[in-house]
């Protein structure tokens, strides 16, 4: 009889061991599934990464290349110095061209001689008023150039803002 009642409470031990184990079974299933996801989401993070590393690559460019575009607006903004400095040295020919003009004028008391020297300093003063025309219209172009190097940049870099600020 003492061995019945210890065979039955081994069977009933047996019984909780095997419910115990069933448990055990379910957990290490669900922790197998809770590591398969830890794994799928490392890959993921993985590929976030790289896409970061990506886009800050891709970022890196894009501040070189504005770099590129500001060192080229700095020489294009030289130039304009340098055409406004032309034309004025055309303002100061064409006001000598102008003085020597009234001078000649003066000085001569033949009008045949002054409608010949009025002729050439009209057409001296044509050739420089083209001059000027023509690196005032110069100086308009690099500035709209300039300008919309200018709006070009600020347009990249509100996109690559934008891509970063998605990024993160």
């Amino acid at each position: 009889a003492e061995l019945a009642e210890r065979n039955d409470e081994l069977v009933d031990l047996t019984a909780e061991l095997a419910v115990k184990d069933a448990k055990l079974l379910d957990w290490h299933a669900e922790l197998t599934d809770r590591n398969d996801e830890l794994v799928d989401r490392t890959a993921e993070l993985a590929d976030c990464n790289a896409k970061l590393a990506a886009n800050k690559a891709e970022l890196a460019d894009c501040i070189a290349e504005l770099v590129d575009c500001n060192a080229e607006l700095a020489v294009k903004d030289a130039e304009l110095e340098a055409n406004d400095a032309e034309l004025a040295n055309c303002n100061t020919e064409l006001a000598d061209c102008n003085a020597a003009l009234a001078s000649k004028d003066a000085e001569l008391a033949n009008r045949e001689e002054r409608l010949v020297l009025v002729a050439e300093a009209l057409d001296m003063w044509h050739a420089k008023w083209q001059a000027a025309n023509e690196a005032a219209s110069r100086a308009a172009q690099l500035a709209e150039a300039a300008n919309q190097r200018t709006a070009k940049a600020q347009e990249r870099a509100c996109a690559l803002e934008a891509r970063g600020n998605e990024a993160e």
